[in-house]
């Protein structure tokens, strides 16, 4: 007959295999995202750059899981003990964990860097539609391992590990720490920045800006409305995942409520954005049409605004940041 200890020991057991399980399934759907950048700026480019784009994202997740597994987990993650002689770097980047070296000491390591590589290989996937149709392969090989590598996992390191200038024990006591709990600037902010740098420096398409003023309309529309898709189904378990656990306490009423969360966002942020898109249209006596595109990137502007703190707001909050989010695509597009 098992005894109480024993019992207490299978049942933490069977809660840490569960959230383990839980954290992979949600990692598998957050890689579909890949999948939906690329159907979504496939049909966004014209069809001669197709097979481009798609080598660009396919090419992501392939250097991306290589260089996360050599460098990033270990300089977003690879904390020491406070006693170390280096502990007061750590707070900038980590330096543990390189090529899975002594990751026998942390038994949730599997789990946890197919979870964060995701969300890397998304960090770095959001320059590719910026830079489309005009950067070339090798410069984006080499962003790409940058970004993957080095600067998102450093600035994943300051919020996410704990012991992170923005993140830390000290800061927490005055309650003066950072916080963004699913990604809204860790990983989307990252990446918007690079991919903003990266269209500046490069500059617009060819004859994107002439005296006529020329829209490049992309190739398919379908295309870019079955990636818009799976990127909303992939927001859910990316802002959902990122509790990291499902069993225990009211971990399961959070992600309940990230998921309602970032759909009411992103609703309110396409609402929002084609609404104002075709109000603004009539009032200049301009040809009134709705844009599926604007309703896309409304969406998806909604939902990276949802990522901050979809955890904690309610829906009310969520309603007003994800429609916020929409004006935001209009403001600065």
């Amino acid at each position: 007959m098992s005894t109480n200890a024993e019992l207490e020991a299978r049942i933490e057991n069977d809660e840490q295999n569960l959230n383990q399980f839980f954290l992979l399934i949600m990692g598998a759907v957050v890689m579909l995202m890949q999948a939906g950048f690329a159907f979504l700026e496939a049909g966004s480019v014209r069809a001669k750059n197709v097979v481009n784009i798609l080598f660009k994202n396919v090419l992501d997740c392939f250097i991306g899981a290589v260089v996360y597994w050599a460098f990033g987990f270990a300089f977003a993650y690879g904390d020491v003990s406070s006693d170390h002689p280096s502990a007061a770097a750590n707070r900038f980047i980590g330096f543990k964990y390189f090529f899975s070296i002594d990751v026998d000491e942390m038994p949730e390591f599997y789990a946890s860097w197919f979870f964060q590589f995701v969300f890397a290989a998304t960090a770095a996937t959001i320059v590719s539609g910026a830079v489309a149709e005009r950067c070339q392969f090798g410069a984006y090989i080499i962003y790409s391992t940058f970004i993957t590598g080095f600067i998102y996992p450093v600035v994943t390191h300051w919020t996410w590990s704990g012991t992170g200038w923005l993140q830390n024990q000290l800061l927490e006591s005055m309650h003066r720490h950072a916080y963004d709990a699913d990604g809204s600037a860790i990983v989307h902010c990252t990446g918007g920045i690079a991919a903003f740098m990266g269209a500046w420096v490069i500059g617009p398409r060819i004859g994107r800006f002439d005296k006529n003023d020329n829209i490049i309309a992309g190739h398919s529309t379908p295309f870019a409305a079955l990636g818009a898709f799976i990127l909303f189904l992939g927001f859910l378990a990316f802002n959902g995942g990122s509790e990291l656990a499902i069993v225990g306490g009211d971990h399961a009423i959070v992600v309940a409520a990230a998921f309602v969360n970032t759909i009411i966002g992103g609703s309110a942020g396409a609402i929002f954005a084609v609404t104002i898109t075709y109000v603004i249209s009539w009032i200049k006596r301009e040809p009134c049409y709705w844009s599926l595109l604007v309703i896309i990137n409304g969406g998806l502007a909604g939902m990276v605004a949802m990522c901050a703190g979809c955890n904690v707001l309610h829906q009310g909050a969520a309603f007003g940041i994800g429609a916020m989010g929409g004006i935001s695509l209009l403001i600065f597009s």
